[in-house]
């Protein structure tokens, strides 16, 4: 008895191949968002965390951390007078990172005795101090989004301050770099403190949209006249380009940068908010609730939102 079998045609397997790769094309999407929904709840619960750190700050302080130790009184950069260390330097006891808080510190006896933390005090600048400038070295998982490349090349942003600038009648947003890549050894941040339309300045139209963090801010839960509901107090920036080399990107100590300005709205720029979430930026409000913002909100309403009393209860819904 003879038996025959019958193979696939190469039309066949051609046909087999294409419906694979048909429903292969249909998964990976739905997988990617899968992926990016989970990173995304992940991004919520750490900027979440950061809210409910400035609440227990607040509980132990009766205030807000300041946004960073800068000159007394406030005066343009350069030169970096003050210890440049941000709001999330402050807030590292709350978030179980003791460790680093008092590594941050630990050779203050050096520096004329003044702390890193010391809100009343112009001191030497953290990147100055050897320890403190060992521990902004460490990466901390707290500050960053799991959506974005935290080994991402960059040149590292080492603090960014807010003064009014007379001689030119403006508000400058000013972020220290070093030359070359000094700096990008530095852990970073994808999280900042709301420093409002341009921060607490002296300029009298821009500090009426001031935010909870400015130059050694001391604002209370009293201060936010505007509702905890309806002020922002901590956002993601993952950083972005320079003006001058749109090629140069640069990314955030978590040491320096703990504020950043709102006027500048959303965009690709470092000065501008961002975020590896789709059409979104998340945001933690000051009663700590966390609400994705869209990128295209109006200005004015991003503005009135980041500001603590300025009479205008915005909705970021």
């Amino acid at each position: 008895m003879r038996t025959s079998s019958r193979a696939f045609t190469l039309v066949e397997l051609l046909v087999v191949i294409a419906i694979i790769g048909i429903l292969v094309a249909l998964l990976l999407p739905a997988v990617q968002a899968a992926r990016e929904a989970a990173r995304r709840a992940d991004c919520t619960s750490r900027i979440k965390q950061l809210g409910l750190a400035a609440h227990n700050f607040h509980d132990s302080h009766r205030r807000f951390p300041p946004g960073y130790l800068g000159p007394i009184p406030r005066t343009p950069v350069p030169p970096w007078d003050g210890q440049a260390n941000g709001s999330l330097t402050f807030l590292l006891p709350y978030l179980e990172l003791e460790a680093v808080h008092d590594k941050l510190d630990e050779d203050r006896a050096t520096y004329s005795g003044i702390s890193l933390f010391d809100i009343g005090a112009v001191g030497d600048n953290f990147w100055s101090r050897t320890d403190s400038w060992t521990a902004a070295q460490i990466k901390l998982k707290a500050f960053l989004c799991p959506s974005e490349n935290e080994e991402k090349s960059a040149n590292t942003i080492v603090a960014i301050q807010l003064y009014y600038d007379a001689s030119a009648a403006e508000v400058v947003e000013a972020g220290g770099r070093y030359s070359g890549n000094t700096a990008d050894v530095l852990g970073r941040t994808h999280y900042l403190g709301i420093a409002g339309g341009m921060g607490e300045t002296g300029s009298v139209y821009w500090d009426r949209l001031k935010g909870v963090f400015s130059n050694r801010s001391k604002n209370r839960f009293a201060d936010i006249r505007d509702g905890t509901s309806n002020v922002l107090l901590f956002g993601e920036n993952v950083g972005g380009h320079s003006d001058s080399d749109p090629d140069l990107y640069h990314a955030f100590s978590w040491t320096g940068c703990g504020l950043a300005a709102t006027s500048w709205g959303f965009g690709d720029g470092w000065w501008q908010w961002s975020s590896r979430h789709p059409g979104v930026c998340q945001f933690c409000l000051a009663d700590g609730s966390v609400r994705p913002v869209s990128i295209t909100i109006d200005q004015k309403v991003f503005e009135a939102a980041s500001a603590i009393g300025d009479g205008e209860v915005a909705s970021i819904e």
